[in-house]
């Protein structure tokens, strides 16, 4: 197993499916250093957008802390009084019902 169709071809050197270890080719390649002139300099400044809000002096940090604990001390408030499409509601019972069942 593992022959070629003809003689001296060995593990696989002929056709169908190989096997073992290959035997390499000297190939003609010709690697090169390259080097990119380039003119390095100002660049025009791109705008992505603007932000609304005042600008404030002084450390923005503080500010952003105090409205991260904000967010934090509110309770998780579910979606209430909210239904969700039988489609949906299908989906996610199976999902649920296959995950206690372990599939």
């Amino acid at each position: 197993m593992g022959r070629g169709l003809r003689p001296g071809d060995g593990n696989g050197m002929g056709r169908g499916r190989g096997q073992g270890a290959r035997p390499e080719e000297d190939t003609e390649t010709a690697f090169y250093d390259s080097h990119a002139r380039q003119k390095v300099g100002k660049g025009a400044a791109s705008l992505a957008g603007f932000v609304d809000g005042p600008n404030v002096k002084g450390n923005p940090g503080e500010e952003i802390k105090r409205q991260w604990e904000d967010v934090k001390s509110k309770s998780a408030d579910p979606l209430t009084g909210q239904r969700i499409p039988r489609k949906h509601r299908e989906h996610a019972k199976e999902y649920f019902d296959r995950f206690r069942e372990g599939n």
